[in-house]
């Protein structure tokens, strides 16, 4: 979103509209994501990377750096009272950055959003490796010491999540070993 001319002077000329930026004396932001100089009374220019972020230029430490303009937003509106590392869109637009559109996030709760939301996807399909519907997953059957059928397994994963372990189920049923836990071990006959 840009500002036409004439409208960046009036707002940079309105003091009420901009709350001070947090660690940058001499810069202010507004709720709708734009940053002025307070010494020039200009509203910042800014620029869509590659990556689809907004990047401001701000005097840090006697140079100028470019600065992810989400980030500076989220610094001046929000509180982040458990110091999370990420600032999240909650629309999933990077070029949003109104006040009301971000919040601070963990790694974790960010990228949940992005596949949530369909805004990035797995490297590699994801088919539940360490489930049924893994390809690689083998179906077992659990018998009693004399061959009775107890239950059966959808794969040797789930029964290592009810307290068995995987090495010994697989080498009950290669022949590998007599039974585990009590228990004979089969792989599922396809």
């Amino acid at each position: 979103m840009e500002l036409r001319k004439a409208d960046k002077q009036r707002a940079a000329l309105n003091p009420a509209l901009w709350t001070d930026v947090p660690g940058f004396p001499g810069y202010g932001a507004n709720e709708r994501g734009f940053i002025v100089n307070r010494i020039s009374n200009l509203v910042i220019s800014n620029t869509t990377y590659r990556n689809g972020y907004v990047y401001v230029a701000m005097k840090e430490n006697g140079g100028f750096k470019n600065k992810r303009l989400n980030r500076i937003i989220a610094l001046t509106f929000h509180l982040n009272p458990d110091n999370l590392p990420h600032v999240n869109h909650e629309d999933g637009v990077k070029t949003n950055n109104h006040a009301a559109n971000l919040n601070w996030s963990s790694v974790s709760d960010n990228l949940k959003h992005a596949f949530r939301n369909h805004l990035r996807k797995p490297t590699k399909p994801q088919l539940g490796k360490f489930n049924e519907l893994s390809l690689k997953s083998k179906a077992v059957n659990q018998l009693t010491l004399d061959g009775q059928f107890v239950r059966s397994w959808p794969s040797i994963a789930e029964a290592q999540r009810n307290g068995y372990q995987v090495a010994n189920i697989c080498k009950v049923c290669k022949g590998q070993r007599p039974s585990h836990k009590g228990f004979k071990w089969e792989y599922v006959k396809n």
